[in-house]
C-alpha cells in the first residue's frame, strides 16, 4: 500500500505485534492444519462465490449430464462436483495419480453440496430470508474479487470474452450462490450456534490434545531501526509535485477525480480510478493521516509527499467519529536513481561509524534523523518482531545479526535500515497463556463444526436424499 506505515518486503519491520500466532501460522503444513483445510462444511469450505470464470463459463454452458445427487426435488450436477474439485484439489495438493485421494475429495465434495442444500431447504421450512440488496453486495463484493484476481477491470472484461460469458450471466450464478450461503449461515446461527457452549476447561482440553500439532512460536528478535528515506534530485522532486498540482488544479477545474487519475496518475491503480480503499489512522503516516482526517468529505488536498513521490488525496467518505476514511489518490511518482540510493547508503554508513566510535548513542541517531515517524517516536523500538515478519534484503541482515551489534545499511523499499538488536528469543512452544484467545476462537470454531455436523445428520433424515454418483 502507497501510504501504509509497512516497509517494503518486511511487513513487521515498523510494527509492534502484540501476538505472532497469526504470522507464525502462515506458510505450515502442519497436520492439524491439512485436517482443517479439509473439513467441507458450509462454514470452511464454501466455494461457490469463489469459482473462477472459467467454471462459470463451464456450468452456464454445460449441456444435460449426469446427476450426482437428488436433494428434496433439487438435482446436483456431477458437473458441479468436478468444478470445485478443479479448484480445490491444486490448494490441497491432491495428487491426480493418486486415485484414492482423487476420489475422497470427490466425495467430500459432493456431501458438501448436499449439506448446502438442506441447509437451504431448512432456512425456507423456517421462512428465514436474504434481501435483493444483501445478494446485490455480495455479488458486486464478488465480481470486485475476480476484478482485482486478474489484474483490473479490462483483463476482467477480456477473460469474460475468452469464456463466452456476459457479466450479466457470472452476477447471476453468484447471485443465487449468494443468496444460498446467507440462508444457510443464518440457518446455523439461530438453530446451532446458540446451543454451542465452551467453558474455560473445554479449551484447556483443546490445547492439551492439539499441542503437538499446533504451530511452533518463532524464532523472535526485538530490534531497533534507524530509517533515512532515499530522496530523489531537488529538481525531479519539484516537477513532481508540480504535476501533482497541476492534477489538482484539473480537478478543481471540474474534470471527475476518476478522470483525472485515469489521465495524470503514476499509480498501478490509476485505470481504477485511483481508489485507495478504507484506512484507519494507524494505518496512515503522519502526513498522510493529516490530510485524510482533516480535508472536508468530497474536498482534495493540497499536493502530499510519500516516499513514492506527491499525491493529491479525495475523502470520498468518512467516520464521523474518525474510525476509518475512504480515499481516492492521484500519484505524480518520482523515482530515484542509483546515486540517489547509494547516497543515501553512504550516509547510513556515516552514521554506523559514528555510533560504533561512540561519538553518537543509537536513540540520538533515530531522535535526530529517522525518516519514520512511528518508530522515531519510540527512539527507533520496534519491539518483538518474529522472523516470520521479514523477507529479502532485510531477513538475511537480521538473521545473522548478534545481540548489542548494528547491521550494516540495508535498502528496503524507499529507504536504508540500520537495526541494532537487542534481544533474541529460539523457537520454542507456545505456553497457553500466550495464544489462549485464539484457543478459544479454535476450540470454539471446533465445537460449532460438530454442533454442525449433528444438526446435518438430523436434517439428512428430515429432507429427501439420494446419492446418486459413485466415487
Amino acid at each position: 500500500m502507497l501510504i501504509h506505515r509497512t516497509k517494503g518486503p518486511a511487513p513487521a519491520v515498523t510494527k509492534r505485534p502484540t501476538s505472532t500466532w497469526g504470522t507464525s501460522t502462515r506458510g505450515r503444513s502442519t497436520r492439524w492444519a491439512s485436517r482443517r483445510a479439509a473439513t467441507f462444511t458450509l462454514l470452511l469450505a464454501l466455494a461457490g462465490l469463489g469459482a473462477n470464470l472459467r467454471g462459470a463459463a463451464a456450468q452456464a454452458g454445460a449441456p444435460v449430464e449426469e446427476i450426482a445427487a437428488v436433494v428434496g426435488d433439487k438435482p446436483i450436477l456431477r458437473s458441479q462436483v468436478e468444478e470445485q474439485f478443479q479448484a480445490l484439489a491444486p490448494q490441497l495438493k491432491v495428487d491426480p495419480a493418486d486415485t484414492a485421494s482423487v476420489n475422497s475429495l470427490r466425495r467430500d465434495i459432493l456431501s458438501r453440496l448436499v449439506d448446502d442444500q438442506v441447509l437451504v431447504l431448512e432456512a425456507k421450512t423456517l421462512a428465514i430470508e436474504v434481501s435483493e440488496e444483501e445478494v446485490r453486495q455480495q455479488v458486486a463484493e464478488a465480481i470486485q474479487n475476480n476484478v482485482e484476481q486478474l489484474g483490473g477491470q479490462a483483463a476482467f472484461q477480456e477473460q469474460l470474452k475468452r469464456e463466452g460469458l456476459s457479466q450479466t450471466e457470472l452476477e447471476s450464478r453468484y447471485g443465487e450462490e449468494a443468496r444460498k450461503q446467507m440462508l444457510a449461515q443464518r440457518l446455523i446461527q439461530r438453530e446451532v450456534r446458540p446451543k454451542v457452549s465452551l467453558s474455560d476447561a473445554d479449551v484447556q482440553k483443546f490445547f492439551a490434545e492439539n499441542r503437538d500439532q499446533l504451530p511452533k512460536k518463532p524464532r523472535s528478535l526485538q530490534l531497533f531501526d534507524l530509517f533515512i528515506m532515499v530522496r530523489a534530485d531537488s529538481i525531479l522532486d519539484l516537477r513532481a509535485r508540480e504535476r501533482a498540482a497541476e492534477a489538482r488544479k484539473a480537478v478543481l477545474g471540474g474534470l471527475a477525480f476518476a478522470e483525472a487519475a485515469k489521465k495524470h496518475s503514476d499509480a498501478p491503480d490509476a485505470a481504477e480510478g485511483g481508489t485507495l480503499g478504507r484506512f484507519t489512522p494507524d494505518d496512515l503516516d503522519g502526513d498522510f493521516e493529516r490530510a485524510a482526517f482533516g480535508v472536508p468529505v468530497g474536498q482534495t488536498s493540497e499536493p502530499v509527499r510519500s516516499r513514492y513521490g506527491w499525491h493529491i488525496l479525495k475523502v470520498k467518505d468518512r467516520d464521523p467519529a474518525g474510525a476509518w476514511v475512504e480515499l481516492e489518490h492521484i500519484l505524480a511518482e518520482v523515482t530515484p536513481t542509483r546515486s540517489d540510493v547509494n547516497r543515501t547508503v553512504d550516509r547510513a554508513a556515516s552514521l554506523r561509524s559514528e555510533m560504533q566510535g561512540g561519538k553518537l548513542t543509537f536513540e540520538d541517531a533515530v531522535r535526530r534523523y529517522s525518516d519514520d515517524e512511528e518508530s522515531r517516536a519510540r527512539d527507533g523500538d520496534l519491539g518483538w518482531i518474529p522472523m516470520t515478519g521479514f523477507a529479502g534484503a532485510v531477513k538475511e541482515v537480521v538473521d545473522t545479526l548478534r545481540v548489542g551489534r548494528l547491521s550494516q545499511p540495508v535498502a528496503s523499499d524507499g529507504g536504508v535500515h540500520v537495526f541494532k538488536l537487542v534481544g533474541e528469543e529460539a523457537e520454542g512452544s507456545y505456553a497457553f497463556d500466550d495464544v489462549k484467545e485464539e484457543l478459544r476462537q479454535m476450540a470454539g470454531q471446533q465445537a460449532l463444526e460438530r454442533g454442525l455436523q449433528e444438526y446435518l445428520v438430523k436434517l439428512r433424515e428430515k429432507y429427501f436424499v439420494e446419492i446418486r454418483a459413485q466415487f
